[in-house]
């Protein structure tokens, strides 16, 4: 399956592609929209697909909608409105879990869930701040730019939601029920930072790691650094410091992968 986006709004459409992988042949298009950006899909099952696709006007994005397609009919079967910018996409038990922030400004995190048959359910995360904040000019002076976004991740029949500093967020997907465990004390960012991002991952026996950036401008220059991975044990909720420097982290086959940016290029370790 692939998405094709529309760019150049002059006739086209946003649509899923089905593609027979072992042929390299095209099955079937699905249209979803006029004009749009697919920013995430995900498998539920071997019939059901997600696709979190931001709907445009070819000058700004307009607002967010999930739709639930068929594979085996190749049809949309539900669309289903959702406010805010999705900022973290991770795969439930039957449904896609989302971290979704105020449009265009930081605020309060919610955590949302949709199933195949376009079923939303939404908690607030009281507490936790989301968001990405565009630069604005004011006054005839451009603002900067403003990112922070925790990482989420699903482990078993809860999502994970992991602040740059503060307590975790654990949502039950059965009861949305949220509950909050400090892990560590509150780490201070750099003068100049504009803010964090970060990604978590499951791993095995209950561990978590997450990792991501830390942006920042200095001498009118945007810079960022890896913020290096922090293994967190979900049981006990301690946690212990690797990898100085990465940003990025993928399991594989017992090991874990890294990437540490340097001046001029990333280099993996593992």
């Amino acid at each position: 399956m692939l998405g094709y986006v529309n760019e150049s709004c002059v006739g086209g459409e946003t649509a899923l592609r089905f593609v027979d992988t072992a042929r390299l042949r095209t099955l079937d298009t699905v249209p979803l929209l006029p004009n749009g950006t697919i920013e995430a899909t995900r498998w539920l099952d071997r019939r059901h697909l997600l696709a979190v696709v931001e709907r445009s006007d070819c000058i700004s994005d307009k607002d967010t909608v999930v739709y639930a397609v068929d594979a085996a009919s190749q049809r949309v079967v539900s669309r289903t409105p959702l406010r805010g910018d999705v900022v973290g996409v991770a795969r439930a038990r039957g449904a896609l879990v989302l971290l979704v922030a105020p449009r265009n400004r930081i605020g309060t995190a919610s955590l949302v869930t949709v199933d195949a048959t376009g079923n939303l359910r939404r908690v607030a995360l009281r507490g936790i701040s989301v968001g990405i904040r565009r630069p604005r000019v004011i006054g005839g002076t451009s603002t900067l730019p403003r990112t922070d976004v925790p990482g989420l991740t699903v482990s078993g029949d809860r999502a994970v939601v992991v602040p740059p500093e503060g307590p975790v967020a654990v949502v039950d997907l059965a009861t949305l029920r949220v509950t909050r465990h400090a892990i560590r004390a509150a780490r201070s960012l750099s003068k100049e930072a504009t803010g964090p991002f970060r990604t978590a991952v499951t791993l095995a026996d209950g561990l978590i790691a997450v990792t991501g950036w830390n942006f920042g401008f200095s001498n009118g220059r945007s810079r960022w650094n890896g913020a290096g991975v922090e293994l967190v044990d979900s049981h006990t909720w301690r946690f212990r410091r690797i990898a100085p420097g990465a940003e990025s982290v993928v399991p594989a086959g017992g090991i874990l992968l890294t990437t540490v940016r340097a001046a001029t290029r990333s280099r993996l370790t593992r």
